[in-house]
């Protein structure tokens, strides 16, 4: 050993947690999101959008084209934990998937079908 130590430059990862905690969850906002200038609000209050998009599945026995209901409730209320504030659906929403939106505070922005006459 020629007197020089060695600087280590890992991480010590057995003390930090393996995933970002999620954020607390926020105070409802009652009412429809509207723009205002450059931003949503809700009422009186900025509303931050940021969105996830879920969907296209194959459809289930009831002709919805989202998963069973007991994962899509898992699903929603995964996105609320990491803080997404909207649900985007390329097809009309599911009643069960409303549900579960409006019971984890998250606004759906519904995309329906709609075929391109340029390409009949």
């Amino acid at each position: 050993d020629g007197g020089l130590g060695q600087v280590s430059t890992a991480r010590d990862l057995t003390h930090e947690p393996a995933v970002a905690p999620a954020p607390a969850r926020r105070e409802r906002q009652r009412g429809r999101v509207r723009v205002d200038g450059k931003q949503f609000a809700v009422g009186d209050e900025r509303f931050v959008f940021r969105g996830a998009t879920y969907g296209t599945f194959r459809p289930r026995s009831d002709g919805a084209l989202f998963p069973d209901t007991a994962q899509l409730r898992e699903d929603v209320e995964s996105m609320a934990d990491a803080g997404f504030t909207v649900v985007r659906t390329y097809t009309a929403p599911s009643g069960d998937l409303l549900d579960a939106a409006e019971a984890y505070d998250l606004r759906v922005l519904a995309g329906c079908f709609w075929q391109d006459w340029r390409y009949l």
